[in-house]
């Protein structure tokens, strides 16, 4: 049995289209199953410092993964602050590899009190006055000043950074003495600590 040219012809793009057919429902049913089957990540609260996120839907995966079009929104609670490079609204987002979040989710972290500053700062002032007026966010670095009169005499100088929670030093030494230091009388750098005994001088 002989076929045309044309029949041929038709035969091979009819068999061309049956394999892109194919290659085309595999890619969806992959995609599908990664929807199903994967989903977008669990999303993580933090250790008090986030608010619980909120969804359009609940999480339907196992696992607590969410499904594609899944929208979610949290925030920072007081005293806390966003990490730079992560968001409050998300969207789980279909992708060629599978669903992912449109954007990195929120991560929060703990700042730090201005109350051991404010209890350290005796005959001096910590700069800039943010420190000591309200909960500075984790980067905020912090240096403090004697007043005219007074000098500071520990070798460190008295600088501090907040880390996420705690008010931290590159020296340890300072890190585990800041919190008793004070500024002292100009004077004595001259003349020393001195009383009178029995006639004596005593330095």
């Amino acid at each position: 049995m002989k076929f045309s040219n044309a029949c041929v012809v038709y035969i091979s793009w009819l068999l061309l289209c049956i394999g892109t057919v194919n290659v085309a429902a595999k890619r969806i049913i992959n995609l599908y199953r990664k929807e199903i089957v994967d989903g977008c990540p669990p999303l993580n609260t933090g250790d008090g410092e986030q608010a619980p996120w909120k969804c359009n839907r609940p999480a339907q995966i196992a696992g607590g993964r969410y499904s594609w079009g899944t929208k979610c929104h949290s925030r920072c609670l007081p005293g806390s602050f966003v990490v730079p490079g992560t968001f409050s609204s998300i969207r789980c987002s279909r992708y060629s590899h599978g669903p992912k979040w449109s954007t990195k989710p929120l991560l929060c972290d703990f700042g730090c009190s201005p109350e051991p500053l404010i209890a350290a700062q005796a005959h001096g002032r910590w700069e800039p006055t943010k420190c000591v007026s309200k909960i500075s966010a984790p980067g905020q670095k912090c240096r403090f000043k004697c007043d005219k009169d007074y000098v500071w005499k520990h070798p460190e100088t008295p600088k501090l950074t907040c880390k996420p929670g705690k008010w931290t030093s590159n020296n340890e030494d300072y890190q585990k003495l800041w919190p008793t230091l004070r500024c002292q009388p100009a004077m004595n750098d001259l003349l020393g600590q001195f009383e009178f005994s029995s006639g004596e001088v005593i330095l």
